[in-house]
Order: structure tokens, then C-alpha cells, then sequence
């Protein structure tokens, strides 16, 4: 067990590791270019992903070859009040025709609709190079084309709207016991299920990368800068440990705390410009729009402490291993055992939904190293009960006191180890010399 004793000085080495690494001018010019990313995000990507459309015309003549046989309606475009002065010419001209058309007037464009066996329709708006027309305005007007044409397609068929929507309405499969369908067990299918469990396991290897890099790094430079020989005089190792750990956690929030401040503040500006719809349209085309129906009140309580003992399983993992490295080079070589944890948690998230199998979803969620990649996702989806996430929950606990004490023994059998990694033979000589060690210095004093 831990002793109280053990975390005397935690808010001691809190308060130097958060002064020390903000004190540094590359770490907040770093902040400063974070913020200034995520808040010009939403501006720059509204130029890119929204359609621009002109506001107005200049096209005088529409010369349009249709060769799939379907009757073009062209009311759809002349309803249009920046087309109200336009002629439409349905012709059956060239394209070497076309050219010569173009060139009788500057404000002249031509068109074609084009049945392709393979790829489907293709629709083409042509200008000349000396015309007066700039691309955008070409370009609104064969948007416009397209768009009759689908009418078109809609009355040469007899559709309607309501017949098309039905049509292209989405559909899900699902597979469940008879005895959930008649207890109307609330499931989600297994794509829905696979996005959600995908999303929630990448949060927390996002979050366990950045505290490894950070851990990592922390007690390389302790032992290069002999910080750790001094702070040894009053803080015992484990509260050295904890304080860094709780001080990388401030860095992560604070940098993530940002960004979610400048997308905030992004997304009120690119709202202030105009529409903000291609950031729905953009969640549809990915497919999260299944997440963000997930996300509620309830789902957001039980995110925070599912993010927390993830976040703090993978910080206690990353202790362990980089209070094993000596120098910058050994970091290379011990951050993989944990990058290779975390990626493994993250594929097994990714692929045991399409298992569609309760015993996996089960054992993948009261699994120790794999429940907090698992767990809150297959309980918002309906795979686990509320009492198995509790029931995960406390495995996870039970693990990240287990880590915190092998870390902490860990970090003070290695804190003055100058040496190369050791292997895990060596390791364990190591531990069970320094605990004989210590097991005769009271008998020494007596």
C-alpha cells in the first residue's frame, strides 16, 4: 500500500514542473501558434469546402447538346431571376461546332449532357478563351444544368421527391438474440457501434501519446540536469512521480482547453461570415454524424471519468517504462512497449463490433488494459449493462493504484541509474536487491 508519508512534496513538484515548463518562451510561442490554428480553422476551411455562387449573370446564350434522350426542362433555370433574360438553344452541334458558336458573341456558353454506361451522366460547361465570362460564372450556371436535368430525369421517370427520398433513405442491419428483441433491448447495429467504440478509443490513445511523449521527456531531463538528486533531500520518489504526472495533466488540459476555445471562437466568427453548413455536410460525408447523436448530457458525465482512469492508466504505464531511460536515446526504445499498447487497445476498439459477439464485448470491456478503450462505448451503445461499466470501472481503479505502486517502486530503484535500459531479468535482480537493501537497514539502526 501506499504510505501518506510517500506523497509529502506532490504539491511542491507540481508547482516547480507546471512554473518550469510554461517559463519556457518555445512552449508559449507553441501555445500561441495552437490557438492561432484552431481559430483561424473554420475561416480557412469554409473557403475551401463552400461552394462560391455567382450572384449574377452574364450569360446571354445557353447552347446545350443533350445526347441521353431524356427531354431537358429548362423552367428550372429560368425560374431563376439571374436567368430570367437567358436563351436556351438545344442543338446537336460538335464540339469543334461549339467553338465557332462561342466565338459569335463574348457572352455565349455552351453545354453538354453526356450518358456514360460506366461512370453515369456528365454534364460539361464550355467558354470560350476571349469571352467575357469568368469561370465562376460558368460554373453557377452548369451547377444550375445539372440540377434541371435531375428534374428532368425526375418527370421522364414519373418520380417524386417523396418516392426518391424513400428511395435513398439510409438502412441498417443488425443481428440479436430473440431474447433481447422481445425485451426491446435498445442495440445500435454494428457500424454505429463500430464509429462510436473507434472515436472513444482514439480519444484516449490521443490522450495517452501526448502524456508518453511528455512523461518521457520529463524524466530524461531530470536525470541530465541532476534536479533529481537535490529534490531527493525532501520528496520521497513516489511524490516526485504523482507531481510530474499531475503536472503533464495540466499541460494536456490546458493545450486541449485552447484549442476547443479557438474552434469556439472559430466557429462564432465563420457563423458571423455566412453559413456554416458545410460543417454538417463535412460530418455526414466522414460519417460521425452517429457520434454526435450519442453525445448527451448522460454520455458527457460518463465521458469525463471513463477519459480520466484512461488517461490515467496510460500516464502510469508511460512512468514505468521511462523511469527505466538514462538518456534521450532510450526513449526511442522504451516509449514503444507503450506505443504498442495503446495501439493495440485502438484496434481491438475498431474491429471487435463487427464481431457482433456478447462474450467479446463483455471480456473486451472488464479487460484491464483494454477496458478503457472499450467500455463507455459499448455501454452507450447498448452492449453492456450500467452495472458492468461500474464493475469496469473499478478494475480500472483497482489497476491504476497497482501501477502507481510498481511505478513508484520503479522510479526510486531507478531515479539514480545511469546505465543503459535495463533488460526485465536485470530489472527484477535490480528490485529485489533494493528491497533486501531496505529490509536490513532497520535491522542495522536496531
Amino acid at each position: 500500500m501506499v504510505k501518506r508519508n510517500s506523497l509529502r512534496g506532490i504539491g511542491t513538484v507540481f508547482q516547480f514542473s507546471v512554473q518550469q515548463h510554461y517559463k519556457a518562451i518555445s512552449i508559449r510561442i507553441f501555445l500561441l501558434i495552437l490557438f492561432v490554428i484552431s481559430l483561424a480553422s473554420l475561416p480557412v476551411a469554409s473557403i475551401f469546402l463552400t461552394d462560391e455562387v455567382a450572384d449574377s449573370s452574364s450569360v446571354t446564350t445557353l447552347y446545350l447538346r443533350n445526347e441521353t434522350g431524356i427531354p431537358f426542362l429548362s423552367d428550372t433555370i429560368l425560374a431563376d431571376e439571374r436567368y430570367a433574360s437567358l436563351k436556351i438553344v438545344e442543338t446537336e452541334s460538335s464540339d469543334e461546332t461549339f467553338a465557332s458558336l462561342l466565338a459569335e458573341s463574348q457572352t455565349n456558353m455552351a453545354a453538354s449532357i453526356v450518358l456514360d454506361e460506366q461512370k453515369g451522366f456528365a454534364i460539361k460547361g464550355f467558354y470560350s478563351e476571349n469571352s467575357s465570362l469568368d469561370e465562376l460564372d460558368v460554373n453557377t450556371l452548369t451547377d444550375m444544368i445539372a440540377e434541371a436535368f435531375h428534374q428532368s430525369q425526375m418527370q421522364a421517370l414519373s418520380i417524386t421527391d417523396e418516392q426518391l427520398d424513400i428511395a435513398n433513405a439510409p438502412y441498417s442491419m443488425q443481428v440479436q438474440l430473440i431474447s433481447d428483441y422481445n425485451a426491446d433491448s435498445d442495440q445500435t447495429d454494428f457500424s454505429v457501434h463500430g464509429m462510436i467504440s473507434m472515436f472513444y478509443s482514439m480519444i484516449t490513445m490521443f490522450l495517452g501519446t501526448l502524456s508518453m511523449s511528455y512523461i518521457f521527456q520529463l524524466c530524461v531531463d531530470e536525470k541530465n540536469s541532476k534536479l533529481v538528486e537535490l529534490l531527493l533531500v525532501s520528496v520521497n520518489p513516489l511524490a516526485i512521480l504523482v507531481g510530474k504526472v499531475m503536472a503533464v495533466t495540466v499541460f494536456l488540459t490546458a493545450g486541449i482547453g485552447l484549442i476547443l476555445l479557438g474552434l469556439f471562437l472559430s466557429y462564432l466568427i465563420t457563423s458571423s461570415m455566412g453559413s456554416v453548413e458545410f460543417i454538417h455536410e463535412m460530418f455526414e460525408t466522414i460519417g460521425i454524424n452517429h457520434l454526435i447523436d450519442s453525445l448527451n448530457v448522460k454520455t458527457i458525465l460518463l465521458l469525463i471519468p471513463s477519459v480520466f482512469l484512461g488517461y490515467a492508466t496510460m500516464a502510469l504505464l508511460s512512468s514505468i517504462f521511462a523511469s527505466c531511460c538514462s538518456k534521450t536515446e532510450d526513449i526511442q526504445t522504451n516509449s514503444l512497449y507503450v506505443a504498442l499498447i495503446l495501439m493495440v487497445g485502438y484496434m481491438v476498439a475498431s474491429f471487435a463490433p463487427m464481431l457482433e459477439s456478447e462474450s467479446v464485448n463483455l471480456f473486451v470491456s472488464l479487460c484491464p488494459f483494454l477496458s478503457v478503450f472499450t467500455a463507455l462505448a459499448n455501454y452507450i451503445c447498448g452492449k453492456i449493462s450500467f452495472a458492468i461499466l461500474l464493475l469496469a470501472w473499478a478494475i480500472q481503479i483497482a489497476l491504476i493504484v497497482a501501477l502507481a505502486i510498481i511505478a513508484g517502486r520503479i522510479y526510486r530503484m531507478m531515479i539514480l541509474y545511469r546505465g543503459g535500459v535495463p533488460k526485465l531479468n536485470k530489472l527484477i535482480a535490480m528490485y529485489r536487491a533494493e528491497r533486501k537493501q531496505k529490509q536490513e537497514v532497520p535491522h542495522e539502526k536496531a
